[in-house]
């Protein structure tokens, strides 16, 4: 399936469209919308934070999720400053018996298109979180050549690396 010029409206019509946040996003959404951690039990004082699966969109073979990172309380300017990110995973065969899910990168690594960007303060941010995570993943589909409706090519060891198709490695 070519999902280049799907729209959302069709893509909530397939059943293995999939989307979902957690109470944590909502939890979190007023540090979200200034920038920063200010409830610092949030924030491990060593590591700084980080949080998978804010929310989740899939669709197919190929999943979206946001995540959340900050680092750690200190004297860095940049310290407890709120990062967001989406993350991409495909879902793979491993072998004729198995399929699962793999890694397949940190989105924004391809530039801003890839960005989060999302009107956290609007009454409405879930709708636009949900168009966002829609049209990013549409995007990395279709950049990457990412099988929606099939398994996706894993490595024997598991992985699945975005960076062989840059690079144009050959591929099953």
């Amino acid at each position: 399936m070519n999902i280049k010029d799907l729209k959302l409206g069709d893509a909530k019509m397939n059943p293995s469209y999939k989307f979902w946040y957690g109470d944590t996003l909502n939890l979190m959404r007023r540090e979200i919308i200034k920038g920063k951690f200010d409830d610092f039990s949030y924030v491990d004082a060593e590591n700084g934070i980080f949080i998978d699966n804010l929310a989740h969109l899939e669709f197919g073979y190929v999943d979206i999720e946001l995540r959340v990172s900050a680092r750690p309380k200190g004297e860095d300017k940049y310290a407890n400053e709120i990062w967001l990110s989406y993350f991409c995973n495909v879902k793979g065969k491993l072998n004729e018996f198995r399929e699962d899910w793999s890694p397949a990168a940190y989105m924004d690594d391809f530039g801003k298109c890839y960005a989060v960007k999302v009107d956290w303060a609007s009454d409405k941010w879930r709708e636009k979180l949900e168009r966002n995570m829609w049209t990013r993943l549409r995007r990395f589909v279709t950049e990457f050549d990412l099988n929606v409706d099939s398994p996706n090519w894993i490595g024997a060891d598991h992985s699945f690396d975005v960076f062989d198709r840059l690079r144009g490695a050959e591929v099953a």
